[in-house]
C-alpha cells in the first residue's frame, strides 16, 4: 500500500501570552504562521490540513499559501479547551483524506525548515517506527511524524495535553524513533512579545535561516 502523509499545523492557540495573533506578526517577508507553512508546503507531504480557532482571520495564511492548492483549513470549535481537542479535529481530517501517517507541527515554529520535515519522512519510510520524534537535549518537542496506527492513542488525549505527552511515556517511546537536534532554534515556537522580539534578532543575525534551504547537518539521526 502506498503511503499518503499529511501535514497538520496546529494553529488555533489563543494567543493570551501576547495579546494579539502571533501567527499573523511580521517574520522576514512573511509572518511567524506563514513561515511554518511555507516550510510544511514545500515539503513532499501529500496534504496539509491547518487547524484554526473560529476567531482567526487567516491574514497569516495567504503570503505562504495563495498559490499552493495542496492545503485545506480546519476550524475547530473547542480549540480553547486545550491542545488535544485542535490535534484530534486534525486527525480527523487526515483521516478522511486516507492518511497513513501525519506530521503534526505547531504554527508558531517560524525557524522550521523542510530539510528537517523531510528527514522525519525518509526516516519513518526507511523504519516503519509507530512515530518519528524530534529532540532536543532528551526532551521531545514537534514536529513528530504519528503512523496512522498511532491515531487512536493520540485520540485519547484530553484538555491541554499535547503528543509531547504521550511520546514522554516509556511505554510508548518505545514505539518510536527519535532525532536529535543540534541547534535548539529551529524548534523554538514563540509565545510572548519578548520570545518574539528575540526571535527577529536571532533571524536578522542569521543564527538559523527561516526559510528552508538549512544544512542536514543540523540534526542527527
Amino acid at each position: 500500500m502506498s503511503e499518503y502523509i499529511v501535514g497538520i499545523i496546529l494553529a488555533a492557540g489563543q494567543s493570551r501570552r501576547m495579546g494579539r495573533n502571533k501567527l499573523a506578526l511580521p517574520f522576514g517577508d512573511t509572518t511567524i504562521g506563514g513561515a511554518s507553512l511555507a516550510a510544511m508546503l514545500s515539503s513532499s507531504v501529500d496534504h496539509v490540513i491547518v487547524v484554526k480557532n473560529p476567531a482567526d482571520q487567516e491574514e497569516w495564511l495567504q503570503p505562504a499559501a495563495e498559490c499552493d492548492a495542496k492545503w485545506s483549513c480546519v476550524v475547530c470549535e473547542q480549540a480553547h479547551l486545550g491542545q488535544s481537542f485542535s490535534l484530534k479535529a486534525g486527525l480527523k481530517a487526515a483521516e478522511g483524506k486516507g492518511a497513513t501517517a501525519a506530521v503534526i507541527l505547531l504554527a508558531d515554529t517560524p525557524f522550521i525548515q523542510t530539510e528537517f520535515i523531510q528527514c522525519l519522512l525518509h526516516t519513518y519510510k526507511e523504519s516503519k517506527a509507530g512515530f518519528v520524534a524530534s529532540c532536543v537535549g532528551g526532551s521531545p518537542q514537534p514536529p513528530v511524524l504519528f503512523a496512522e496506527k498511532m491515531f487512536g492513542k493520540l485520540k485519547k488525549l484530553g484538555g491541554d495535553r499535547g503528543a509531547g505527552a504521550l511520546i514522554r511515556d516509556p511505554s510508548f517511546a518505545k514505539e518510536g524513533v527519535f532525532l536529535s537536534i543540534k541547534d535548539e532554534t529551529m524548534l523554538l515556537d514563540i509565545d510572548t512579545k519578548k520570545q518574539y522580539e528575540k526571535a527577529v534578532r536571532r533571524r536578522e543575525n542569521g543564527c538559523v535561516d527561516a526559510g528552508t534551504d538549512g544544512s542536514v547537518a543540523a540534526w542527527n539521526a
